[in-house]
C-alpha cells in the first residue's frame, strides 16, 4: 500500500513508526508498547542494521557528507544509501523513522543550511508523505535557522508508470527509487 502513510497521518494523535532495518522492529514496538497514542507499524525490511547506526528514534544520521542532504523513510533508504556509496555522492544521509516529526536535530538543520539542497526519498506517493510531512515542518519550525533558498528533490512512488506491472523491486525501479534508473537520477538531482 502507497498511500498508507498519508492516511495514518490523517488519524487524529496518530503515531507512525516506520523501520529500516529488521533491528528496528523489536525497538519500535517496544516504543509503541509504552505510548498512549494510537500507533501504526509499516513492516517491509529484512536488512540487518550495520554497525555503527543508531537504535530507531525520530531521526538518525547514517553517512556523513557535505553536498546535499538526503532524509528519507523506510526500507528504500537501502538503494539510497548504496547509490551514495557506489557513486561516491557524499550525501548527509538522515534516516527518518516517525511521524509525525519531531523537531529536526541541530545537525541536520545545519546541514540544510549549508548544502541548501534537500533530497527527500520514500516509497510512497508524494501527497500526505514524508516529504509533505517535511517540508511544512521545515516552514513552520526551523525557517528562520536556514538563510537563503534551499532546493528540494522529491524520489517518491510516481505510479505504474509503464502501466504494466511486476514484483516490488521493478517497481522501486520503474519509480527510480532503485537500480540504475536511482543512479541515473541521483546524479541528475545533485546536479540541480
Amino acid at each position: 500500500m502507497l498511500e498508507d502513510l498519508a492516511l495514518m497521518r490523517s488519524v487524529q494523535n496518530m503515531k507512525l513508526f516506520i523501520p529500516t532495518y529488521l533491528d528496528d522492529v523489536e525497538e519500535a514496538v517496544e516504543q509503541m508498547t509504552v505510548d498512549p497514542s494510537p500507533n501504526y507499524l509499516r513492516l517491509n525490511s529484512s536488512i540487518k542494521r550495520e554497525n555503527g547506526i543508531e537504535s530507531f528514534g525520530h531521526y538518525r544520521r547514517v553517512r556523513l557528507g557535505s553536498q546535499a542532504v538526503l532524509i528519507g523513510t523506510g526500507p528504500v533508504m537501502h538503494h539510497f544509501i548504496s547509490a551514495n556509496d557506489q557513486l561516491n555522492l557524499k550525501l548527509d544521509i538522515w534516516l527518518c523513522d516517525q511521524l509525525p516529526l519531531a523537531t529536526m536535530p541541530i545537525q541536520l538543520v545545519e546541514s540544510i543550511n549549508h548544502t541548501k539542497h534537500i533530497l527527500i526519498a520514500e516509497e510512497h506517493f508524494e501527497a500526505g508523505g514524508l516529504g509533505e510531512a517535511i517540508t511544512v515542518h521545515l516552514h513552520k519550525n526551523h525557517l528562520q535557522q536556514v538563510s537563503g533558498p534551499v532546493t528540494f528533490h522529491y524520489f517518491n512512488i510516481k505510479g505504474y508508470l509503464s502501466g504494466n506491472y511486476g514484483d516490488q523491486k521493478w517497481h522501486l525501479e520503474e519509480n527510480m527509487l532503485a537500480g540504475s534508473s536511482l543512479l541515473h537520477e541521483l546524479e541528475k538531482a545533485i546536479k540541480n
